[in-house]
């Protein structure tokens, strides 16, 4: 069995952040540049491609940023 995300120790935050970007947003996928092993993922990318439910939206690092956590007491 392939796994998308074999985690075996504590990642670092930022890629938890990466992870938690591409769950929300798949068809954000169309971009990037894959191995020839995971390749798979660009046909998962544009499954969804037809369903982003949130309309034009700014580019991804616009998007990235605007996903940092929010912290009231300032963390």
């Amino acid at each position: 069995m392939h796994l998308a995300c074999d985690i075996t120790k504590r990642a670092p935050f930022d890629t938890i952040r990466i992870l938690d970007f591409y769950l929300l947003f798949p068809f954000r996928l169309q971009s990037m540049k894959f191995f020839d092993d995971d390749k798979g993922w660009r046909k998962v990318s544009k499954a969804y491609v037809e369903e982003a439910p949130y309309g034009a939206m700014p580019d991804d690092t616009v998007v990235f940023s605007r996903m940092e956590p929010f912290y009231p007491d300032g963390g």
